[in-house]
């Protein structure tokens, strides 16, 4: 499905699960070679970045509903921006309806229009990015909770879980710093300085991700080391009473056995 908006002279189009023919008079209408094209048609497994004459050409894949990553296309023109995805995304259609109700809010009064549309899909991706985060963040602070209220078993599953998601979006967001430096350097040849410093902007906030998933896999590693230290202890705990219990339980046989002997001697 193809939905396209205008902003102050700039324009752009978002195709969602794109059709054949809708990729092919977009290639017409906007110059895009057979190879980009082709591609267009179906997802790609890996970050891209390319050059064009006139435009430029992107992909990037976020950690909003799959753990290989979301993928989005984008196409960067003179007066257009494209973005091509294979499937809903939030921000883009939160976006949508900024552009709709034209409450855009240049904040930089001397960025082009097509610079507003293309970070402002980019900064909404990283609010999603953000808040998934801090989701997170809430999630490994209630699982430290139980840790220490004495539910290690139970936490050993749901530590597991959080550590494979925090490994799965690292995957995905590690390669989003080297490709908005190279679109910033790649685009200050097509579109000038300013479209370069904002590229560099943004990719601080998608830098600043990256940090703050470290620094939750370094937590998550703490509090696992934590949890299984506190099982052992438990679980040496048990095995001590299990052997004075059977100590016991094999001294009172003994006795038992004892008297029962002299009873039958008597």
């Amino acid at each position: 499905m193809l939905t396209s908006h205008e902003y102050k002279g700039a324009r752009w189009i978002d195709i969602n699960e794109p059709s054949p023919e809708e990729i092919r008079d977009l290639a017409s209408e906007h110059g895009i070679d057979e190879l980009v094209a082709r591609e267009l048609r179906s997802p790609s497994d890996r970050h891209r970045i390319e050059t064009k004459d006139t435009y430029l050409y992107l992909i990037l894949h976020f950690p909003l509903s799959k753990s290989e990553g979301t993928e989005i296309d984008f196409i960067v023109g003179k007066d257009f921006v494209i973005t091509v995805r294979y499937e809903q995304v939030d921000a883009l259609d939160r976006f949508e309806k900024i552009i709709e109700v034209g409450s855009v809010i240049d904040r930089d009064p001397i960025a082009d229009s097509r610079d507003v549309i293309l970070f402002g899909i980019l900064k909404e991706l990283a609010s999603d990015m953000a808040f998934s985060l801090e989701r997170n963040e809430h999630e490994i602070r209630d699982i430290e909770k139980h840790v220490f209220d004495g539910d290690e078993k139970a936490m050993v599953m749901a530590l597991s879980q959080v550590s494979r998601r925090l490994l799965d979006w690292k995957k995905v967001i590690l390669p989003h710093r080297e490709m908005l430096e190279a679109l910033a350097a790649n685009g200050q040849s097509l579109f000038g300085t300013r479209f370069a410093e904002i590229a560099r902007s943004v990719s601080e906030d998608f830098a600043h991700h990256e940090a703050e998933i470290r620094e939750q896999m370094e937590s998550v590693a703490e509090l696992r080391e934590t949890n299984n230290a506190l099982l052992d202890t438990k679980e040496n705990d048990l095995m001590r009473r299990f052997t004075v219990m059977n100590l016991v339980v094999a001294f009172l046989v003994g006795v038992a056995l004892v008297w029962l002997g002299y009873l039958a001697l008597e």
